[in-house]
């Protein structure tokens, strides 16, 4: 059951309340951020707080998610792991400017990091365009840790560090820029 998280401040009493799938609302009072404790509090000012925590609605963040055509190609990649570290693979497929398949692959990594299988995704997916002469491609991930490190905006751990310089040395020999999207469109 997905359960939301609400948070409410009455009297400077941190209340927090979580609504289930079937519309139940169980209620947990916080009250670390206050001096009260619950027998400070009047029956009155108790009830008001449980009004206002039996009216909250989830807040929606609705995000319009599709595939965008690239200028040349576009290369989507995905890793996985079955556990983490677990057995781990990853893919990818490349499509040209009116979206058209170039071509799709799929490798196991043997056991890894989901990190780790997202990196090593997406070098593949460059070692093999750079093979076929493919060399302006917009590279497109899911994971992004793995982009922020290839870009420089995130500290790389010493695990994949050879992954990533591996990419950062082949991306040179063609014009690769790459990207974060979301899982929805690597589908």
């Amino acid at each position: 059951m997905r359960k939301t998280k609400f948070i409410l401040l009455f009297n400077n009493a941190h209340l927090l309340s979580y609504v289930g799938s079937c519309g139940r609302l169980d209620a947990i009072i916080d009250m670390k951020e206050s001096n009260a404790i619950p027998s400070e509090l009047s029956l009155r000012e108790w009830h008001i707080a449980w009004q206002q925590i039996e009216v909250l609605k989830p807040r929606l963040d609705i995000r319009y998610i599709r595939w965008i055509k690239p200028i040349k190609y576009k290369l989507n990649t995905d890793g996985c792991s079955k556990g983490n570290p677990g057995k781990a693979g990853g893919g990818g497929i490349l499509r040209n400017e009116r979206g058209h398949l170039i071509m799709a692959y799929a490798e196991y990594f043997g056991e890894c990091s989901n990190n780790m299988s997202e990196a090593k995704a997406i070098l593949f997916g460059i070692e093999w365009c750079l093979d076929k002469g493919f060399t302006n491609i917009l590279v497109e991930s899911d994971s992004m840790l793995i982009i922020n490190m290839i870009n420089g905006k995130a500290k790389t751990p010493w695990q994949i560090k050879h992954i990533i310089e591996d990419i950062h040395s082949l991306k040179v020999q063609g014009t690769f820029s790459f990207q974060h999207c979301y899982r929805e469109v690597t589908r």
